[in-house]
């Protein structure tokens, strides 16, 4: 009797600890703000890329900064909102 009582107990603290785990998930994932992505590739008028440059990303509450790749594009995760972007 005890064994059965003991197996039982125990499935049962599993189920509940993994119930409590994915609410817990649930409940961070509405706390953090949706991110979008950003794909750019900078280049002059000539059409050449240009790789290393400064581009940043402005909102009325964060400034992002990221730069180029040796192919002139960047890939950037924003918060979702209104972004002025300027180069460098």
């Amino acid at each position: 009797m005890i064994v059965r009582i003991t197996t039982r107990l125990t499935v049962a603290a599993v189920g509940i600890s993994t119930f409590l785990g994915l609410m817990i998930a649930v409940g961070l994932a509405q706390v953090l703000p949706p991110l979008s992505e950003v794909k750019a590739t900078v280049f002059d008028e000539t059409g050449a890329v240009i790789p290393g440059c400064e581009i940043v990303f402005r909102s009325d509450s964060e400034t992002i900064v990221s730069h180029t790749g040796t192919d002139g594009s960047v890939t950037v995760g924003l918060p979702n909102g209104r972004y002025a972007l300027t180069t460098n």
